[in-house]
């Protein structure tokens, strides 16, 4: 997938990462849910980043986000704590499949400040696992690539009453559900 961020590199910023050696990599994941979007991190504190609040005590895990040469759906997972009960509230009161997912990769300076940030994954939810333990409680949502949109099965059928459905009056697939002994190529035909 190619990388897209918020900017180019600014001089400052590159002067910044060159002259100074504590910085750290942080995710940012964003779900937008039709009810709001909600905003986590894994930062060792809260950041804002475009404006947004990114909670940071509810991330308990996420998965590496890979990239591959090949085009192939992947998906990505990560782990909220549920605690928190707006963390599982989604599961249950809406329609969470197809709710758009950006995961993000920033690079933070000592002041706390996002320096600079790229998209490492843009997807759907798709499913959702809840782990209770007697001293955890987890939620694990799965998001899967956008690419899961073209492997997706449609319903559509090719018969001829489907076909009247979506064109009333159209003969071309009149016969489709009759056999028919074709032999092409030989003399006893």
């Amino acid at each position: 997938m190619a990388r897209t961020n918020g900017g180019t590199l600014t001089t400052g910023t590159i002067s910044y990462l060159n002259s100074n050696k504590s910085f750290r990599f942080i995710d940012l994941i964003k779900i937008e849910f039709t009810s709001g979007n909600v905003y986590y991190t894994n930062a060792h504190k809260a950041v804002t980043y475009l404006t947004n609040p990114y909670t940071n005590s509810d991330l308990m895990g996420l998965d590496a986000v890979t990239e591959t040469l090949s085009l192939k759906i992947r998906s990505v997972s990560f782990e909220l704590t549920t605690v928190n009960t707006n963390n599982i509230t989604p599961a249950f009161n809406t329609n969470f499949e197809g709710v758009p997912v950006t995961i993000y990769k920033a690079i933070l300076d000592t002041d706390d400040t996002i320096l600079h940030s790229w998209i490492t994954f843009q997807g759907e939810l798709e499913s959702f696992e809840l782990d209770e333990t007697q001293a955890d409680s987890v939620i694990r949502w799965t998001a899967t690539d956008r690419l899961v949109i073209y492997d997706r099965l449609r319903s559509r059928r090719t018969n001829d009453q489907e076909q009247q459905t979506y064109f009333s009056g159209d003969l071309g697939l009149e016969f489709v559900g009759q056999y028919m002994n074709l032999s092409w190529g030989r003399k006893d035909a």
